[in-house]
Formats: C-alpha cells, sequence, structure tokens
C-alpha cells in the first residue's frame, strides 16, 4: 500500500489562504478594539473570528486523506459521517500517526497503546504523565476504524 491518494497539505488551496488571512485581520481588529476599551466591538469581531475558523477549519478538512487497508481513501470528514461537524483534534494523535506509518512501511500493526508524558497544558486537562491512553472516542475511533479496514486480509 503505498501514500498515492494521501495528501494532508494546505499549501497553496487557495480558499484556506484566504480565510488563514481574514483569520489574521479579525484577529488584529479584535485586539485592537481591546486595547482602547471597546469591549463590545471586540466580541462581536471574535464571533466573527470564531465563525470564520470553522469555515476555515471545515476546508481544511477536505484535504485530509486517510487511507485504509485495502487501498481505499476518504476524507476525514467522510469517516466522520455520524457527527454534523469533525471535532478539533481529530487525526493529531500519535495512534493515527502510527497505523498511517505502519501501513506506507507495509508494516502489520498487531496493538497500539498511547502513553502521555509531559505537563497538562491546562489545569484541568484530561492528560496525565506516564498514564495509558486508549484513542480518543471522540475523534480519532472513526478514524481509526477506517483506517484498519482490510488489515484482516494482510
Amino acid at each position: 500500500m503505498g501514500p498515492s491518494c494521501l495528501s494532508g497539505c494546505t499549501r497553496g488551496i487557495p480558499p484556506f489562504a484566504s480565510i488563514q488571512q481574514a483569520v489574521s485581520v479579525l484577529t488584529d481588529r479584535m485586539e485592537a478594539h481591546l486595547e482602547v476599551g471597546r469591549v463590545e466591538e471586540a466580541e462581536r469581531i471574535r464571533l466573527e473570528r470564531v465563525e470564520k475558523s470553522k469555515e476555515g477549519l471545515k476546508e481544511l478538512r477536505k484535504h485530509q486523506v486517510v487511507q485504509n487497508w485495502r487501498g481505499e481513501c476518504a476524507c476525514i470528514a467522510d469517516v466522520h459521517l455520524a457527527r454534523p461537524s469533525v471535532p478539533v483534534g481529530t487525526g493529531d494523535c500519535c495512534s493515527t500517526k502510527l497505523v498511517a506509518l505502519a501501513a506506507r512501511k507495509g508494516l502489520r500493526p498487531t496493538g497500539i497503546a498511547e502513553f502521555f508524558f509531559g505537563r497538562r497544558v491546562k489545569e484541568r486537562g484530561r492528560m496525565r504523565d506516564e498514564t495509558f491512553y486508549e484513542a480518543c472516542e471522540a475523534r480519532c475511533q472513526p478514524v481509526l476504524g477506517f483506517m484498519l479496514c482490510g488489515l484482516e486480509h494482510m
């Protein structure tokens, strides 16, 4: 199995680049209003920025492609059909990256485990140092389910 259908590069995708630029402009405008105490206007711009960011993430998801052992390719958004939108962080876990690498190298995974090492980013973050984690149910399990299809015939 080769990386023939895989992409993921956002450089040169005109819609994504223009959305990225718009978010940057809105961020600058929001910060400028906050500096002079225009909190209500800054909040209005923040909400506009949130919507533009969602639009950008949706565009990005169109270009995130995963491949399974059958050689089938799918956008991450198509793998997450049961949800109205793909959660942020989908495909960022090491499980999906390791399964993709194994596929590209022609290796057959027999099991996978993730351990978190490091400081929690937020006080209430779920990750604890030196703790075992399974693939997150909302983000990576649907992607891994698709990626592992066909493995039984390898």
